[in-house]
């Protein structure tokens, strides 16, 4: 199993056991939210989409896992990968573990990832009206690449340059 470690956290490749506590997450108010999730996950659909992950070479979940405690506290992930850019979304679902740090760390750690395998650019989606998450990602080096309307929502396109 992959594990990128850091100085607070460290990141692992998701796994079965995780299943259900990321389909809670998901399901709550706020990272529904920001992740601009409009149906309740169920568990055989949670299930479905592992298997489908598995398979799937275009995608990296990490769980991000505090190292003091071992607690799976929310996750990173790269998707649509190519050669040189990928997409990322990033929750923390415990929200015992927000503004600690733990999600700055976790990016920092997913961006060197990503220079390894030589991916030259990341690209995101966040609800303009999530002006914490803008701000995160601005402060992370992110800048506005593209303004688009979805499901009559305004969403922002950003994007980091990474090597």
């Amino acid at each position: 199993m992959k594990v990128i470690k850091g100085r607070k956290i460290y990141l692992r490749e998701i796994c079965e056991k995780d299943l259900e506590k990321v389909r809670q997450w998901i399901n709550s108010k706020t990272v529904s939210h920001a992740l601009n999730i409009k149906k309740k996950i169920t568990f055989k659909r949670q299930l479905n989409w592992y298997e489908r992950y598995l398979k799937d070479d275009r995608k990296n979940v990490f769980a991000i896992v505090r190292n003091d405690s071992h607690e799976h506290i929310g996750n990173i992930s790269l998707f649509d990968i190519t050669e040189k850019s990928a997409y990322l979304t990033i929750f923390i679902g415990e929200s015992d573990s927000l503004r600690k740090g733990f999600g700055s760390e976790a990016l920092a750690l997913l961006i060197n990832h990503c220079r390894r395998l030589h991916i030259a650019t990341l690209f995101l989606t966040v609800n303009s009206d999530n002006k914490e998450a803008i701000q995160f990602y601005v402060k992370s080096g992110f800048a506005l690449n593209d303004e688009v309307q979805r499901n009559s929502k305004e969403i922002f396109k950003m994007k980091i340059n990474i090597v």
